[in-house]
């Protein structure tokens, strides 16, 4: 599969709670993505070995050729542990604004899929 130009794409790394989201990039110039990553190891040997791997460089690296360059971006961060008590929005790197709307009534029914309490 191949990126094509002015396609979004969300950079991310590792595994269970190791997962990390670095980025999100609008592709600027098509590329193959494997044919990028042995270029990189090409470049970087010293990380061809299991657990040598630097994303962040490899992301540097991908802007640095100009095949992507990253979007202005905000998070809205809904729930934490399965509960909406509490939101988080704004810039992904800066100031957070938080809304508290604190647990439900007493005797309240659960909000369901399409915001109705039930």
């Amino acid at each position: 599969m191949n990126y094509i130009t002015g396609q979004l794409l969300l950079f991310t790394s590792g595994e269970y709670s190791d997962f990390e989201v670095h980025e999100l990039l609008r592709v600027t110039k098509d590329f193959e993505p494997r044919a990028e990553v042995l270029a990189y190891l090409a470049e970087h040997p010293d990380q061809r070995h299991e657990y040598a791997g630097k994303e962040t460089q490899f992301l540097a690296w991908l802007i640095r050729r100009g095949v992507v360059e990253t979007v202005e971006q905000s998070q809205f961060h809904v729930a934490s542990y399965g509960t909406f008590s509490e939101h988080t929005f704004g810039p992904l790197r800066g100031p957070e604004h938080k809304y508290q709307s604190g647990p439900p009534a007493a005797g309240a029914g659960a909000i369901g899929a399409t915001g109705v309490a039930q």
